[in-house]
């Protein structure tokens, strides 16, 4: 399967080129066929923005999944900027680079659980509701609200992060009750939120 990779490279030393290609190798290491920009054009640096774009666009709409590079959404960043957007309005799955993973197999065979927690929670779902800290920000309040009602006392909001694990609790019940795949990747989900919320949070 083949893989885009993603992220900063405007005001960085050499583009960022060093980090591009130990990502590339991580994840061709894992079994998937990686595009590399940093290795496009013999790396020649020189040429227009939009030349750029437009072969950076036909390798997306090739490829089944992307990786992102730690601050392809910083205050400088471009082109990842747009790709992300791209690969999830166009149904890629979307990975951070940092965690590479075995790429789920052409011939249906069956994805880990932990590789369809990924694909979820960085593709369909992460598009349909953004990043978890505001999902389950909301969650919080509406949790709080609840609580409040309840008891008849001011309750905060729960925190987004303490959300995600309660909802895993949710899922280990009903596993402790009876078993279902489900069930085991949604924890995994979960777990994946609360530490993306973890992350958002500085803790």
């Amino acid at each position: 399967m083949k893989l885009y990779l993603a992220g900063p490279m405007t005001g960085i030393t050499d583009f960022n080129f060093q980090a591009f290609n130990f990502a590339a190798a991580e994840w061709r290491a894992k079994g998937w066929e990686v595009y590399n920009p940093a290795e496009e054009f013999n790396g020649d640096t020189g040429r227009s923005y939009r030349e750029y774009v437009a072969h950076d666009l036909d390798h997306i709409f090739a490829c089944h999944a992307m990786a992102m590079l730690t601050g392809w959404d910083g205050e400088n960043a471009r082109g990842s900027v747009w790709e992300e957007a791209i690969a999830r309005r166009f149904g890629l799955v979307v990975y951070k680079a940092e965690n590479p993973v075995a790429p789920p197999s052409l011939d249906n065979e069956r994805e880990t659980i932990l590789q369809e927690a990924q694909r979820l929670v960085h593709g369909a779902r992460g598009s349909d509701y953004g990043h978890p800290i505001v999902d389950y920000k909301a969650t919080g309040r509406m949790w709080g609200a609840i609580l409040e009602r309840h008891w008849g006392s001011e309750t905060p909001d729960v925190d987004p992060r303490i959300c995600c694990l309660m909802m895993a609790a949710v899922k280990l019940s009903r596993e402790a009750g009876k078993h279902k795949r489900d069930n085991n990747t949604d924890t995994a989900g979960y777990a994946e939120c609360a530490q993306m919320i973890a992350e958002r949070q500085g803790l």
